[in-house]
């Protein structure tokens, strides 16, 4: 027999009959949204004035800060990666970008005269190539985050190709494209068995029984609902998958629950799509005059028409108040809005709402023996696929 009982902070705690250990809320983010908003606008402030190198700097002060405002047992995070690591890693990508660059637009200039079919074919290899690099930049940022996560100073890390990763990704990605996004489900699940053997907290690999038969009903059904419903069920299928993910993650015999709901993501996602779209609102209530003067420049050059004399000598001013509505709109205030209204309250949902079941044996799990990476995320921050 089961007895329920809801803790204050919303996770669950199941008592079961017998020796079955309860869920317990081990887990506690005691970040707080003006610290991290103050951190993200002073970083993009001095990205501006060092012409945007600062940003890996940036991007580690703010991790730093995320990371050990994480407790688990009681015990913080560490985040232990550093702002050269990062800017080593995006030189050494460059390096391979740069000449790839180059390259693409060579074959161009070599393929001009194709034909259309043979052109197609020529581009959708080299999409699929671009998308192949996704692929492994998204895994070694995971790899990297992860080798720089330390708690109880015992460092997390992450095994795997990103080859092998890279391939799984283009063949699911494309599958999931043909099928309109109904292969979705797929995708994750095939995905995820593939990245959380190779998740290491020490010695320790984590596990991952979840399938994607389980999930694929609910999946087509909230696909299916996507336009009536403004795309709010899709909303509905992430905190499915949330909850269904994290139900079947094991980690050296502990288990988890993550209960989080619809309304909790709607609650985080909402008020800030609102000030998105109430800020470009503004933009458009100070500037309109600017979009449309430059709507029918376009529309003129386009027609073959000649530009008039003090319509371009306008053109440059316009320009300007745009850029620097764009500046300041997108550099200087969402920014920090998203990682206060967005970020900083995942983590607090997330943390506050995780209950593991078992206590780890702390004495037992050794030191990561894997390699960790000598550089960071380059390629990704190159794509900018990095995350925070």
């Amino acid at each position: 027999m089961d007895v329920a009982v809801e803790t204050p902070e919303g996770a669950p705690e199941t008592a079961v009959a017998g020796d079955v250990a309860p869920y317990v809320q081990r887990t506690v983010y005691d970040g707080r949204a003006g610290r991290t908003g103050g951190i993200v606008l002073g970083n993009m402030l001095l990205n501006i004035v060092t012409l945007g190198v600062y940003r890996f700097w940036a991007k580690t002060r703010l991790r730093r800060y995320l990371w050990g405002a994480c407790r688990l047992w009681d015990e913080p995070l560490r985040y232990t990666g550093t702002g050269m690591e990062l800017f080593v890693g995006f030189l050494i990508a460059l390096l391979f970008l740069v000449p790839l660059g180059l390259l693409l637009g060579f074959i161009g200039v070599l393929t001009a005269g194709w034909s259309i079919l043979a052109s197609s074919l020529l581009e959708i290899a080299i999409y699929s190539g671009i998308m192949f690099l996704f692929g492994i930049a998204i895994y070694r940022a995971r790899r990297y985050q992860l080798s720089r996560t330390v708690w109880r100073e015992i460092r997390a890390g992450q095994t795997g190709s990103s080859v092998a990763y890279a391939l799984r990704w283009l063949g699911y990605t494309l599958l999931s494209l043909v099928t309109l996004g109904l292969a979705s489900p797929v995708q994750t699940m095939k995905l995820q068995h593939f990245v959380t053997p190779n998740t290491w907290f020490g010695d320790r690999a984590f596990a991952f029984d979840g399938r994607a038969r389980d999930v694929l009903g609910k999946w087509v059904l909230c696909w299916l609902l996507a336009l009536p419903t403004l795309t709010l069920s899709l909303l509905w299928y992430g905190a499915y998958e949330l909850r269904y993910m994290a139900e079947h993650t094991r980690f050296d015999g502990l288990r988890f629950r993550l209960p989080v709901r619809f309304g909790d993501l709607l609650g985080i996602y909402l008020p800030y799509l609102a000030v998105f779209f109430a800020l470009l609102a503004a933009v458009w209530f100070v500037l309109s005059p600017e979009i449309v003067f430059l709507v029918d420049l376009v529309q003129v050059t386009q027609s073959g028409g000649k530009l008039d004399p003090a319509a371009a000598s306008q053109l440059g001013p316009v320009l300007l108040k745009l850029l620097f509505a764009y500046i300041v709109v997108f550099a200087l205030i969402l920014p920090p809005l998203a990682v206060m209204m967005v970020t900083h309250r995942l983590f607090g949902l997330f943390l506050g709402r995780l209950a593991i079941q078992g206590e780890p044996d702390f004495a037992a799990i050794a030191q990561s023996v894997h390699a960790a990476p000598g550089s960071g995320e380059g390629l990704a921050d190159a794509l900018d696929v990095g995350g925070i």
